[in-house]
């Protein structure tokens, strides 16, 4: 052993320790680092350190991997569409005055494994009714944004596998892979196995490394809403965890975008959004937007939400002082911009204080045929 001191930085005035090391030569201890290490890390250019490089530094990075979590219904596909059309027609700025977008197109792959391509079209132009897009926006950016719908994939069980393939076939700087669940390979993988999740994300976070892109993972809250679902791997393997919230149900349209999990410095901690929604068109789609707002207590939220309900009574009990009837919920809806799903919340809740009431068949969902009055003005 004794020998072996400078090479192991000893000092070999003390008597050697005796052991295993004994029964190895420099040579065998050399193969045994090369095996399982490669040379060590030069770190003496550390004054020209700078920050990592990548589409959205802080949030969505080159070599890595970002996960976004939400619950069902919350809007993180449509939310992860509008980016990836932005970044993939080169629109720049500050996306959600928070994080700085580049100015030149990024290719991006989309692997979308719930929805069909005629859902995905009837999105983007949803987006686009909504100004969210310009026409000109989606046209580019479908030059740059490669989409392997629901309806594309002929084998779901290697699509995880085969990322670092597609990547480089459609040379992708982005990819995007929504949800992670539907894309586990069948009963192979239970999504609440850490080692099995573990190693599926450690692939893809070591694929990302390898050959250069970032890549984007959305998946599905658990029943509680605090973190992605199923097994607490996929937040310890990914460097990044952005998790999209409705912090109350009261108010569906303000949602609160929060990095719980960042390795490098750069993206804000929280972002709040409304997500806008007009009046749907004659064939039934949507406008929708997505704006950055101020964050909201839930002590705001409360005082919209009551300043919302009396809007709602004033313009039912104006509407019955001009024309003498009941108002339609698609009235309301036109005259107010609050979405169905939102008017109908706010009725049951004014009609179970008797601040409304309605009449009509079907119940709040069937819009027209359900009329609103002032209470008493109906026996």
């Amino acid at each position: 052993m004794s020998e072996l001191a400078p090479i192991l930085g000893i000092d070999p005035a003390p008597p050697p320790p005796t052991g295993d090391l004994d029964m190895f030569t420099r040579e065998q201890l050399e193969d045994i680092r090369g095996a399982v290490v490669d040379t060590p890390a030069d770190l003496s250019d550390w004054r020209s350190a700078v920050p990592p490089g990548g589409p959205i530094p802080g949030v969505l990075q080159t070599g890595d991997l970002t996960l976004l979590s939400a619950g069902g219904g919350t809007g993180k596909s449509l939310l992860t569409l509008w980016l990836l059309a932005l970044l993939a027609c080169g629109a720049g700025g500050r996306w959600l005055n928070a994080y700085q977008l580049p100015g030149l197109p990024v290719r991006c792959l989309l692997v979308e494994a719930e929805c069909g391509a005629a859902r995905l079209r009837r999105r983007l132009r949803e987006l686009v009714l909504g100004g969210a897009l310009s026409e000109d926006q989606a046209d580019h950016a479908l030059e740059n944004l490669v989409v392997y719908s629901a309806d594309r994939l002929k084998d779901r069980r290697l699509i995880l596998q085969s990322v670092p393939a597609l990547v480089l076939l459609e040379r992708a700087a982005i990819v995007c892979i929504d949800p992670l669940r539907v894309l586990l390979p069948g009963t192979a993988i239970d999504e609440n196995d850490n080692v099995e999740v573990g190693a599926i994300l450690d692939q893809l976070v070591g694929a990302s490394a390898r050959y250069a892109f970032a890549t984007l993972v959305v998946d599905h809250d658990s029943k509680d809403g605090r973190a992605a679902r199923g097994a607490s791997a996929k937040r310890d393997a990914a460097p990044f965890l952005l998790h999209l919230t409705r912090p109350d149900q009261d108010s569906p349209t303000y949602l609160e975008l929060r990095l719980d999990k960042g390795r490098d410095p750069g993206a804000p901690p929280l972002v709040a959004i409304d997500r806008l929604e007009g009046t749907p068109t004659p064939d039934g789609l949507r406008p929708v937007s997505f704006e950055a707002t101020a964050p909201r207590s839930k002590e705001s939220r409360e005082d919209e939400q009551q300043s919302r309900r009396a809007e709602i009574v004033r313009l039912v009990r104006e509407h019955f002082g001009r024309l003498r009837m009941g108002m339609s919920i698609k009235d309301l809806e036109a005259q107010t911009g609050v979405t169905r799903r939102t008017l109908q919340r706010d009725l049951d809740r004014l009609e179970a204080v008797s601040a409304i009431r309605t009449t009509g068949g079907g119940g709040h969902g069937r819009g027209a045929m359900v009329l609103i009055y002032p209470p008493e003005t109906v026996a």
